[in-house]
């Protein structure tokens, strides 16, 4: 985003005008980091507790004040944290799909046999963008089998759906911050 200012009479605050748009800008960041936990924690309240991440954020702000910022020195970043294991499976995909890219067997542990559905519908679709909103249930009639060469599943990349989601509002709010910025030092842009 290109910003051009021009003083609105005369001041001597002028050259504050960088250093007061940072801090309005900084002071949303903890906003949106808080929103996107919401929205990463519902995403995951209807799990099983046993395989439901936590979520951790943080914002990483740089000293910068500038007016040519480079937008390296803010970061909002959320991270899974506790059981992630079905989070990477998730989001990342297994088998064909995953970081093997090959399919994958799945043999009884404890029984001659395994026994299962066909036709699964899941609770989510592949992204992005993720969809949700699927029952989760397998519908279609048994099947046994002493060995099944697993194809894998399809990424969801939740974490992709939840960033586009966020953009518009985190744009909004930066431009909002930036006229605010802009009112405090008595400057006025276009």
């Amino acid at each position: 985003m290109q910003v051009r200012a021009y003083r609105i009479g005369k001041t001597k605050r002028a050259p504050e005008w960088g250093k007061k748009v940072w801090q309005e800008i900084t002071a949303v960041a903890p906003r949106e980091m808080d929103d996107l936990l919401k929205d990463f924690n519902a995403t995951v309240k209807d799990w099983k507790p046993e395989n439901r991440p936590g979520f951790a954020g943080g914002v990483n702000v740089g000293t910068s004040g500038s007016p040519n910022w480079t937008g390296t020195d803010l970061v909002i970043e959320v991270k899974p944290v506790g059981n992630t294991k079905v989070w990477g499976y998730v989001t990342g995909g297994t088998g064909l799909y995953g970081p093997k890219h090959a399919k994958y067997p799945i043999v009884p542990r404890k029984k001659k046999a395994l026994a299962f559905r066909a036709g699964y519908a899941p609770r989510t679709q592949p992204g992005p963008p993720a969809t949700w909103g699927g029952p989760g249930r397998a519908s279609g009639a048994m099947v046994v089998r002493k060995k099944v060469m697993h194809p894998g599943i399809k990424p969801r990349r939740i974490n992709l759906t939840i960033q586009a989601r966020h953009i518009p509002r985190w744009q909004k709010r930066v431009h909002e911050a930036i006229e605010r910025g802009m009112y405090r030092a008595r400057m006025h842009y276009i």
